[in-house]
């Protein structure tokens, strides 16, 4: 990371993830690069709900999906579908 509070905001999402319960339902690959995947976390009965799809930051070189996984329970609890998105 180039810079402490950079790194300091990796630590702590990944801590988040870690501790998250969720899993997600299912891992797709969009591209020939292994980064290409998208992760769909949703509830049992997803259909009919909004849908939230978020590509991180990161300038192309830091990020991924261990980043997004902290984000997935608060967009369950509003009743949506989240798909993390890493490139």
């Amino acid at each position: 990371m180039s810079t402490p509070a950079a790194q300091a905001y990796a630590d702590q999402v990944l801590a988040l993830g870690k501790r998250s319960p969720l899993e997600a339902r299912e891992t797709v690959s969009y591209g020939d690069d292994p980064a290409q995947k998208f992760q769909v976390y949703a509830p049992a009965s997803a259909q009919g709900l909004p849908v939230l799809i978020f590509l991180h930051g990161g300038a192309w070189t830091h990020g991924g999906l261990n980043w997004l996984k902290f984000m997935a329970p608060a967009v369950l609890a509003m009743s949506a579908v989240f798909i993390a998105v890493s490139y």
